[in-house]
């Protein structure tokens, strides 16, 4: 029993230590060769229908997350922040991996931060937007998408400075 016991916790510990370990690597990727980004059609919280393509013409992030990510919890205000503040160039659909709405509801309502008109709540109900067009099953990421609607940069894991300069400035820049 106190060998099972002493595997078990083992066993855990070293889990935990995986999980750490891997949470805290963030393989930022350069930007990539010109990738035309494929479309795609969702319908956001509010019930509203679009496609990404509708987009062309303002930088995109397409933010993969979910109330359940401790860090994309942590990230999502400052990109709330970094949105408001880059009405006229920036476009963020926010796809979310929650397994229903009322989760993604309730934790809007506790962030209760009012969400700006730029930024499209999206429930991928069956992971076909997450995982059947771009492979994302580690969250939170995000792939920035160019005003030509090419991939500039794919993000894994959390970005703690979202409202920053030097975000402003790459916003600025990609939408020139």
């Amino acid at each position: 029993m106190k060998t099972n016991l002493a595997i078990l916790t083992v066993i855990l510990s070293l889990t935990a230590l995986w999980t750490i370990w891997s949470n805290t690597q963030k393989p930022n990727m350069p930007p990539m060769a010109v990738q035309k980004i494929s479309d795609f059609s969702y319908k956001d919280l509010n019930g509203n229908n679009g496609v990404l393509f509708d987009h062309e013409g303002k930088v995109v992030f397409l933010h993969f997350w979910a109330t359940w990510c401790a860090p994309c919890i942590v990230e999502l205000p400052e990109l709330i922040k970094l949105t408001k503040r880059n009405q006229d160039e920036l476009i963020v659909l926010a796809i979310s991996k929650d397994k229903n709405t009322d989760d993604i509801k309730h934790f809007l309502d506790k962030l209760d931060t009012p969400l700006p008109s730029n930024i499209k709540l999206i429930w991928d109900q069956d992971n076909k937007i997450s995982e059947g067009i771009f492979g994302i099953y580690k969250l939170p990421e995000t792939i920035i998408v160019k005003p030509n609607l090419t991939i500039q940069q794919k993000i894994t894991g959390a970005e703690d400075n979202w409202n920053t300069q030097k975000w402003m400035d790459q916003i600025s820049k990609l939408a020139q």
